[in-house]
């Protein structure tokens, strides 16, 4: 006795091409996400260092100030234009920032020993040329004894600029609020600006700018 055979289809190479074509689409768009995901990862690092380094950076600011009115003075002044920092953002200034563009270039190609080191942990280094430009580095190696380091495997490297303005507030007078500005009499307002990555023009850069507010004294 024959069997009766049954039919058996097959998928044909136009089915066959077809669905690879839809796999192919698919994992297409599936790799092109994982750019995206990596330089949201990235940028979110960057953006957690840099506020780790601003808030090391205020800390060593705020407690030198603090310490005395000499401190403050030293830092602060008693104006616009004495002390440290003044009240115009370096990098508004053509001459400042082309001392700024190279002391960069310095710092990432030999690290003079100019750069000193200010603070443990995440290392903040002052510039020689500049009294309000630093630089803030995370990643392996002993930075407190430098002479000459490059700077090829750090975790993060951003630029630090700071500039003051006077604090303003409002007082009661009468039954109005009348705006007052201090003239570094009681306190400074300090602008913190952090930009990364260091290798890219400064343009070109992400930045956050941080305002901290800093008492005078009494001692």
């Amino acid at each position: 006795m024959v069997k009766n055979s049954k039919n058996i289809s097959f998928f044909n190479m136009i089915e066959i091409a077809l669905a690879m074509a839809i796999i192919a689409f698919g994992m297409t768009s599936i790799l092109g996400l994982f750019p995206v995901g990596l330089n949201a990862c990235r940028n979110s690092v960057a953006e957690n260092c840099a506020a780790d380094s601003v808030e090391q950076f205020s800390s060593y600011l705020k407690g030198y100030a603090g310490a005395s009115k000499v401190n403050f003075q030293t830092l602060l002044g008693t104006d616009a234009t004495s002390g440290y920092y003044t009240e115009t953002n370096p990098m508004t200034v053509p001459a400042t920032v082309a001392a700024v563009k190279t002391a960069t270039t310095n710092f990432l190609n030999t690290l003079p020993a100019g750069v000193t080191p200010i603070s443990n942990g995440w290392t903040i280094f002052q510039s020689a040329a500049a009294n309000n430009v630093y630089f803030a580095v995370s990643g392996p190696g002993d930075y407190s004894t430098i002479n000459v380091v490059k700077f090829p495997t750090v975790d993060f490297a951003a630029m630090i600029i700071v500039w003051k303005s006077p604090l303003s507030f409002y007082y009661p007078n009468g039954a109005a609020w009348t705006p007052y500005t201090d003239n570094y009499s009681m306190g400074a307002g300090l602008n913190v600006e952090i930009s990364w990555p260091l290798a890219v023009d400064y343009n070109a850069r992400q930045k956050r700018t941080f305002y901290i507010e800093i008492t005078k004294p009494q001692q």
